[in-house]
């Protein structure tokens, strides 16, 4: 196996993880701009995308996910630990329990997402990167709409606003000659990661996860 899409995922990983935690301290759109999932599922379809191999794909998809888990959650202990020149017990507990929590979803999100953009750069004008596509743009969607129903800050509605448009976007610029049975596929997507992201959500809720 090569490391090329691996060690993609773990760059693209990293990155999304540090800026989600840093604007998460800044005001208005900025915060719920970093509460989405949305970004995350794009680091680990692009890492995908790079794999020459399916086994690859995943790999490069779940790595994306879980480096940016642990680099989200190493920074938040970072940044308790300079403001509050400590490291608080209760603070590391939680961000140790989380960071193991979302890291064991992220292997299954992140890996399906990382084979659907395998598909997607490597099948061509098939139904199965049409697929592809849509499973990205679905997750999108999905997502602003599951969002919708549960964020009721002002600053939030433009923001899922803006990530809406961009699974629609997505469909339509990724599809490649399938952009019909792209676009046919799409719904069927956002309903079902809608479902999915609700019940993970939900269980994490329940496990002390205290995000937005």
């Amino acid at each position: 196996m090569s490391p090329r899409a691996p060690l993609a995922g773990l760059l693209l990983g990293v990155l999304v993880g540090v800026a989600a935690r840093y604007a998460h301290t800044l005001p208005g759109e900025a915060y719920w701009l970093a509460s989405l999932g949305g970004p995350w599922l794009a680091a680990a379809f692009a890492a995908g995308a790079l794999a020459r191999t399916r086994g690859e794909a995943i790999a490069a998809g779940a790595v994306a996910i879980v480096a940016g888990t642990l680099a989200y959650y190493s920074v938040f202990a970072l940044h308790h630990a300079v403001s509050e020149l400590s490291l608080p017990t209760q603070g590391m507990r939680y961000g140790a329990a989380m960071a193991v929590a979302w890291s064991a979803a992220g292997l299954a999100i992140g890996g399906g997402f990382g084979a659907a953009g395998f598909v997607w750069r490597r099948g061509g004008r098939s139904v199965a990167a049409a697929a592809g596509a849509a499973a990205l743009a679905g997750a999108l969607i999905g997502e602003a709409l599951l969002l919708q129903a549960i964020w009721d800050a002002s600053w939030a509605q433009p923001v899922l606003a803006a990530e809406l448009i961009a699974g629609v976007a997505a469909v339509l610029l990724l599809a490649r000659g399938r952009r019909a049975t792209a676009l046919a596929l799409t719904p069927g997507f956002a309903i079902a990661c809608l479902a999915f992201e609700a019940a993970v959500r939900e269980t994490l809720r329940a496990a002390g996860w205290a995000g937005a």
